[in-house]
């Protein structure tokens, strides 16, 4: 019952599935925070334009 290892092919190994999936959530989770962190640089940009607006229509 001694089968060929087929090079290249990792051994199956359950502990790896369980640390793929953490690393996957993990680049999930690093991935939201650069969305959320660039959404809001988008959103204070846009609330600095606006109080300049505002600041160039009091003139």
């Amino acid at each position: 019952m001694n089968k060929k290892q087929v090079p290249g092919k990792k051994k199956y190994n359950i502990f790896y599935k369980i640390y793929r999936r953490l690393r996957y959530l993990k680049y999930i989770k690093r991935k939201r925070k650069q969305v959320l962190r660039e959404f809001k640089k988008q959103e204070s940009r846009e609330a600095r334009e606006v109080k300049l607006k505002e600041k160039e229509r009091l003139r």
